[in-house]
């Protein structure tokens, strides 16, 4: 019997001490906020970084300013132990860091498009199938947003090819 895509998810987990990591840095999505309109979407990534060297920290400082991230605090945490920093970024922000790529269980969506009105907030678990009130959500601008299915498709496609770690 051939396995689900929920099934091939969950065979992918790993433990937290197994972190993709890629220049450095991982990167953990521990959530999306979404304010959408008609033609416009603005996404916000709730995230988590790992670091496991100064010139990660350096990398990350350099590309989100002083204003965000503060550099020499993060050096002194780092030198007594403490490797992760929790923080919002966009988009461009999140593809400019460059780190592995990595998703936990339970990703917190919170989805609110001002021309519709329409709004959720919803905890994703790519090991789940969706239940049927997430199958009528839509992520995105009301001219070209996507159903939720076809981003959680994406999550779990990339998990399975390993673009994504899935982290347990």
């Amino acid at each position: 019997m051939a396995m689900t895509l929920e099934q091939k998810v969950a065979k992918k987990a790993k433990g937290l001490d197994k972190l993709k990591y890629k220049k450095g840095l991982a990167i953990v999505l521990l959530g999306i906020e979404e304010e959408a309109s008609e033609h416009k979407c603005n996404s916000r990534y709730r995230i988590r970084m790992y670091f496991k060297s100064k010139a990660a920290i350096k990398r990350v400082g350099d590309i989100l300013g002083s204003a965000y991230f503060d550099k020499k605090e993060m050096l002194d945490r780092f030198e007594r132990g403490q490797v992760s920093k929790d923080t919002y970024v966009d988009g461009y922000e999140r593809w400019k860091l460059d780190g592995g790529e990595n998703i936990i269980k339970d990703v917190k969506y919170d989805y609110f498009n001002q021309y519709s009105g329409h709004k959720y907030f919803d905890a994703l678990d790519p090991t789940k199938a969706l239940t049927e009130a997430q199958e009528d959500y839509y992520t995105g601008s009301v001219s070209d947003g996507e159903s939720l299915s076809e981003y959680i498709l994406y999550l779990k496609q990339s998990i399975v090819d390993g673009s994504i770690q899935y982290i347990i």
